[in-house]
């Protein structure tokens, strides 16, 4: 294996991980559990039910 070759390795590898960090900050960010108070509509096994 040339040096070159693993430079490039080793590139991808870097912004594989990055994207990944950047979709799991995305995730946690965009996701907020709701409280009992302003959850309305709750899913399950017989479907949606409104409470």
């Amino acid at each position: 294996m040339s040096g070159q070759l693993i430079g490039q390795l080793i590139l991808w590898l870097i912004v594989v991980v990055v994207v990944i960090a950047i979709i799991y900050w995305v995730m946690q960010w965009l996701y907020r559990r709701s409280t009992k108070e302003i959850a309305f509509v709750r899913t399950g096994f017989l479907g949606e039910k409104v409470v």
